[in-house]
């Protein structure tokens, strides 16, 4: 698009003034001034809408799932986001629109998932009906029946096992927790009870009702016919989690456990271990002993505290870690949590990713101290024991939440446990990007934009997500240092403290830096020096001092903005905050240029799911589009430094960037970012770059189980040799729907050098690529419609970044530019013109002595 516009630029005055002493002399005067004049604007066409032809509503294709595409479009007006808040400035010679959305698969059938599931369900004193809960233990069961049968009904060599825990504060913990079911396959009744709840009052004149949980009558082993040992637990008592997390984890890794099972057509399959924990509140019993916790040392049976919180943490990280080695896979933990809201160590058990400030504080000392060493731990004498094993808090890879005001408890607690069900059942859905913490502070995909010589970004407009605009205003309005926030701060700027993130944003808004007038006058960055590897040094004001006690050198000015607003499901991310997008502005102190960076986490990353359901036959019968309508977007504006304009050009540019910008009639162009025509792909180089590294279950770029290599993509298994120079291929499956009939279809995709590296060859002398092998083939290189800002000819060129042989980046060079053409009207100065005299000064007369 091209636009033009007039500028009236500010005057530029010489004024020569010579002071005379003699009234004889003349005054010349050179004034210059600037006239309005033409600046033309420039940019590629906008290519904000092509992620459409991969993959959304209007593709009912798997073709492209588990694809990232991201875009940059650069745009001369504001008229893409009519329906928005965003406005072009006068400041603006252009809008910046970086742009992220992704696409995963679901494939929900009969045969698809072998799990091994053991539900952890709590039944202490605040379940019963005495609580006042409206007989939350009876509906728990009830939800809990309903999930067992429809676990075995999955596959049929699903297995299910069931813990009830509770605690006594009178010191026994022996029957804390109790295996009612063992992990196996079972039958029962029609009427699909496995676990009973039962009710008995006894005395006559002050009655005493007794609820319990126990194993039904009519439960058989599958394989055997037999009974399970009968087993009840009464609804009573404190909450030690620890203890039916640890009883739970012994199902798992006991030695006499099968982690794979034969099946006569499909030879060995390997199951996949899940843990359900189901809580109504907060430990209020423990021990630091948490990989074999006994008679509890911390608690007191009725009120809950920060260590409680964090050795119970400590345990299910453990029991998580003990079953992975176990079953060599990786475990799901989904956790349940019936009206925890208002309790934040509960919440922090149930969702270690929101931990407290407190608990993260304790798991910075823990990881921080030496393999046998003693952490001292806040509400109690003892201590905590660090252990070899590597341990990771953020072991939730699900939370679930019944809120305790809902109207009708028991539907929204079956639904919550149908929720947990259908998770696991559709596990192949994955996240299309590599999540290692928690999916709000990692699974990023990631942008770098570098800015043109001579421009700087002019007004950072906001996030915006399905036309909502996260502009700051509400951050800056509502400002609060709160922990959610400052542990945002600490994550994105690689704080060692989250006391350091509170302070430096204190900082921040005494200097203003976040401040708010009305929605169109706030402020809602934080400024800090970053050093040469762009580290935090300290936090940076406008005058401030550049000298640093330590002696740290500064080579960055960094401005990291700050958002904030919930989000969910409905925009197709995950339930969120935009507290945790990383938006920042690093400006050279050597040269003034500035660089653009914004980080999308996994959960805040829109996704676009393809949920195919397969019958018995593994025969498709229907695929559904789901999710996100519209990418996450980072807008802001860009323009000319203010000091440069036509009579200003060469006293603040180069010669030498005059030199290779100057058009045959001696204007100048000045370009949006950075590029260079003869390197489409190059990592952290001048152009604008997003990067990400793929989940390892995402099949566009993993082979998830072993996979035949082909010689051509018609299906003939390779037998010999492989030829170095020699084309390869695996096979997937593709699901399709058109004019309403759904069908699969087989593809053969072609095999990366790197993948057949890794190829082993069989006795029959054909090949395989072994499960979780890499197989990285980036799509083609997406060519401008029209190249009319004259910069790199690609909108999108991919390209594989590798750290190591495991170890990469899937990137695209974004090539969308702007170009903006100024008038060079640079004056010269006059020198001043020598004084000239008209008469000769009269002498003055001699006195005359009389």
């Amino acid at each position: 698009m091209i636009t033009q516009f007039k500028s009236a630029k500010r005057f530029t005055s010489i004024l020569i003034c010579i002071t005379m002493l003699m009234s004889c002399c003349t005054l010349f005067a050179n004034n210059v001034a600037a006239e309005e004049t033409d600046v033309i604007r420039i940019s590629d066409s906008s290519t904000m809408n092509d992620w459409k032809n991969y993959f959304g509503s209007d593709v009912t294709s798997t073709r492209n799932a588990g694809s990232v595409r991201t875009d940059k479009t650069v745009l001369t007006d504001s008229s893409a986001f009519d329906n928005t808040e965003i406005v072009k400035g006068n400041n603006d010679d252009f809008l910046v629109a970086l742009s992220a959305i992704a696409s995963n698969k679901s494939v929900k059938s009969y045969s698809n998932m072998l799990t091994d599931t053991v539900l952890i369900l709590d039944v202490s004193g605040s379940m019963n009906d005495d609580a006042g809960h409206n007989n939350l233990a009876e509906e728990m069961v009830e939800a809990a029946n309903d999930s067992i049968a429809e676990l075995l009904s999955s596959n049929e060599y699903s297995r299910v096992g069931v813990v009830l825990y509770s605690g006594s504060s009178s010191g026994d913990s022996s029957n804390a927790a109790v295996l009612v079911l063992p992990l196996d396959r079972y039958t029962t009744a029609p009427d699909g009870e496995y676990l009973s709840y039962n009710v008995s009052t006894t005395g006559w004149y002050k009655k005493t009702t007794k609820e319990t949980v126990s194993l039904d009558s009519d439960v058989k082993i599958e394989k055997t016919g037999e009974k399970p040992k009968y087993v009840d637990k009464e609804v009573i008592g404190a909450t030690y989690i620890q203890k039916g997390v640890m009883l739970a984890m012994e199902q798992f890794t006991s030695i006499s456990n099968t982690t794979t099972v034969e099946d006569s057509e499909l030879g060995t399959l390997k199951r996949k271990p899940v843990m359900v924990l189901m809580s109504d509140g907060a430990p209020t019993l423990g021990s630091t002993d948490f990989t074999n916790p006994k008679k509890y040392n911390i608690g007191t049976g009725s009120s809950t505290n920060t260590t409680l919180g964090f050795v119970s943490q400590l345990s299910a990280a453990y029991a998580k870690q003990q079953i992975e080695q176990k079953y060599d896979s990786s475990c799901l933990f989904y956790t349940l949590g019936l009206g925890v809201s208002g309790d934040s160590v509960a919440k922090s058990v149930l969702n270690p990713a929101n931990s407290s400030s407190q608990i993260n504080s304790l798991w910075t000392d823990y990881n921080s101290a030496n393999v046998g060493e003693e952490i001292t731990v806040p509400n109690s004498s003892e201590k905590v024991t660090k252990i070899s094993q590597p341990l990771e808090q953020n072991y939730v890879d699900g939370f679930f939440e019944v809120d305790a005001s809902a109207k009708d408890k028991a539907k929204e607690l079956k639904k919550a446990f149908a929720d947990i069900v259908e998770t696991i059942q559709i596990q192949s859905k994955y996240n299309p990007t590599l999540v290692t913490d928690s999916e709000n502070n990692s699974g990023y995909v990631t942008f770098t934009d570098q800015i043109g010589e001579y421009l700087e970004v002019t007004d950072m407009k906001g996030i915006l997500l399905n036309n909502t605009l996260y502009s700051g205003a509400e951050l800056a309005k509502n400002f609060t240092i709160s922990d959610e926030t400052a542990s945002a701060v600490q994550s994105q700027l690689g704080l060692k403290s989250i006391e350091t993130a509170k302070s430096l944003i204190n900082s921040a808004f005494e200097h203003g830096q976040i401040s708010y007038s009305s929605d169109t006058d706030f402020s809602n960055y934080i400024g800090w020096y970053a050093d040469a590897d762009g580290e935090f040094i300290d936090f940076w004001y406008d005058g401030m001092n550049t000298s640093f006690a330590d002696g740290a050198q500064s080579a960055y000015i960094v401005k990291s903005y700050l958002y904030c607003g919930k989000v969910g499901s409905e925009q197709g991310v995950s339930s969120s905050d935009m507290r945790y997008a990383v938006v920042q502005v690093k400006e050279s102190l050597v040269n003034g240029e500035q660089t653009v960076s914004f980080a999308v986490p996994a959960a805040l990353l829109p996704v676009v799911s393809y949920n195919v359901t397969l019958n018995k036959n593994n025969k498709i019968t229907e695929l559904v589009t789901s999710g996100a309508k519209e990418p996450i977007r980072l807008v802001y504006g860009v323009g000319l430094k203010e000091e440069i304009n036509e009579q200003t050009i060469r006293d603040f540019v180069s010669k030498d960037y005059l030199d290779k910008n100057t058009n045959s009639d001696g204007s100048v162009n000045f370009y949006a970012n950075k590029y260079e025509t003869d390197n489409s792909t190059g990592f952290d180089k001048v152009n604008t770059v997003a990067y990400f590294t793929p989940s390892k279950q995402n099949e566009k770029f993993y082979c998830l189980k072993d996979s035949p290599v082909y010689s051509d993509d018609k299906g003939t298994l390779l037998k010999g040799d492989i030829d170095s120079d020699g084309n390869y291929y695996c096979a997937c499956t593709v699901y399709e729907s058109t004019d309403g009939s759904e069908k699969a279809e087989t593809v053969y995709k072609a095999l990366s050098k790197q993948a057949l590296n890794s190829a082993i060859q069989k006795d029959d002398g054909t090949w395989y690529i072994p499960s979780g092998t890499a197989n990285i083939n980036p799509d083609g290189n997406s060519e401008k419609a029209e190249n009319k800002t004259g910069t790199l000819k690609y909108a999108n060129a991919p390209f594989v970044n590798y750290k190591s042989d495991d170890e990469f980046n899937i990137c695209s060079t974004l090539g969308n530019n702007g170009k903006l053409t100024l008038e060079d009207k640079y004056v010269e100065p006059t020198k001043p013109t020598e004084p000239t005299c008209t008469t000769e000064p009269t002498k003055p007369t001699e006195p005359t002595c009389t």
